[in-house]
């Protein structure tokens, strides 16, 4: 099997992406796979080649392994924005990424149920917090509070059918642009389900890489915590969608 020199992690909003990333950012051998191209934008002004160097940097481990978090609808402009820099060898979608990234394992993270997925966007755009974490120094992503912290503020939610069927409708737009992206390039990513993503996961994820080794399996930061307001906005939403159908 070939070593890959690059771990691209291709996901969506609240699929479970952020928990692969810290399982791969602790094994300490396999890149620290953020959202580094989050802020690319073709319409600003800037020295691409230098922040493409940043970005390697940053998302790169001492032994040469880069890994990257990729948004669907990220594709785009870090495609525009690597036109000038990364010249494209085939055609097909992104071909300036791609290129980029010829070397990499590609993961899809996906959520068998995308009801919930849009639900805990949702309420995590209400509540202002995305991440729970058990202590507050290791893998602490942005917009985190601890345990504690949750349960002070695991407030009422309101329901809003039509902001919750917008998310579920961008969620499934989002899939399709991966899986046509991956039909259309040849590209075979490993998926991984969210529901079924145990803390083994980062060894699976080296092997299908390539990489040889024991890798390390350090206890995560991040930590789920189920809220029956989601239940509870998951059933009146799909009475609402099956009354409208």
């Amino acid at each position: 099997m070939a070593t890959h020199n690059e771990i691209v992690i291709c996901a969506t909003q609240r699929s479970g992406s952020t928990m692969i990333c810290e399982d791969i950012t602790n094994s300490g051998v396999m890149g620290k796979p953020e959202e580094w191209f989050l802020s690319w934008n073709p319409e600003e002004n800037k020295d691409w080649r230098t922040e493409l160097l940043a970005v390697k940097a940053k998302g790169s481990t001492e032994n040469g392994i880069f890994a990257v978090k990729l948004m669907a609808n990220q594709l785009r402009q870090i495609d525009a924005c690597l036109s000038g820099l990364v010249g494209a060898s085939e055609s097909g979608p992104y071909p300036h990424l791609r290129e980029l990234l010829k070397n990499a394992a590609w993961i899809w993270v996906r959520r068998q149920d995308t009801v919930d997925q849009a639900i805990s966007h949702y309420v995590a755009q209400k509540r202002g917090i995305y991440h729970t974490v058990a202590k507050t120094s290791g893998f602490v992503p942005g917009s985190s509070v601890t345990t504690e912290g949750f349960s002070r503020r695991d407030v009422d939610i309101p329901y809003d059918f039509q902001a919750i069927l917008s998310e579920w409708s961008r969620i499934e737009r989002d899939n399709l642009v991966w899986r046509s992206f991956f039909n259309d390039t040849g590209i075979e990513p490993m998926i991984i389900w969210y529901e079924e993503a145990n803390e083994n996961v980062a060894a699976v994820i080296a092997r299908h890489a390539g990489l040889v080794g024991d890798i390390r399996m350090a206890p995560r930061n991040l930590v789920k915590m189920p809220s029956s307001r989601n239940k509870e906005l998951k059933r009146q939403f799909l009475s609402d969608l099956f009354a409208s159908a």
